[in-house]
């Protein structure tokens, strides 16, 4: 078995169904570094992703790796940071799919995937949230400093709501 089939066989469970936003859909795909024969210098996982999600939704994709932020416990996450993954997610053609992932499911992910439904469905933090908890395989209580980070985003999208009603 080549390493892109040993990918796309282990990840294929994991990945989540695709979730409309916008004129987008959001994918969760899980964290790569987690399976011991993947090289994170030479990642399969975005072929496979790009793979799984073609051949079974049969949607063009685009892999979003959010290593970019900090990762752990006591990383700070601002609303300048989550506008940079923000603006690659809306420059996409439309009707495209984006897998958002990162490398050591450190939350990350869920902070951009609830930060996406938040500006683009105008849902609250904790709707975003039971979004996100219910397409992963398993569900967790949200870390404390991704609650941070979301609420800064959610405070940057009323303030902006505000500024164009008046």
């Amino acid at each position: 078995m080549q390493a892109f089939d040993q990918v796309s066989t282990t990840i294929s469970p994991s990945l989540s169904f695709p979730v409309q936003c916008g004129p987008y859909w959001l994918l969760v795909g899980p964290a790569p570094i987690v399976y011991p024969f993947v090289n994170p210098r030479r990642i399969y996982a975005a072929t496979c992703y790009r793979h799984l999600v073609q051949s079974r939704h049969g949607l063009q994709t685009t892999v979003l790796n959010v290593r970019g932020l900090p990762g752990g416990d006591r990383a700070t996450y601002n609303v300048t940071a989550i506008q940079e993954y923000m603006n690659q997610i809306t420059t996409l053609p439309r009707g495209q799919a984006c897998v958002i992932h990162c490398y050591h499911g450190v939350h990350r992910t869920g902070l951009i995937f609830c930060a996406a439904l938040m500006q683009m469905e105008q849902l609250t933090m904790s709707q975003a949230w039971q979004i996100f908890c219910r397409i992963r395989p398993f569900q967790y209580p949200m870390r404390e400093n991704i609650q941070k980070g979301l609420e800064e985003w959610a405070k940057l999208l009323r303030f902006k709501q505000d500024q164009k009603v008046k």
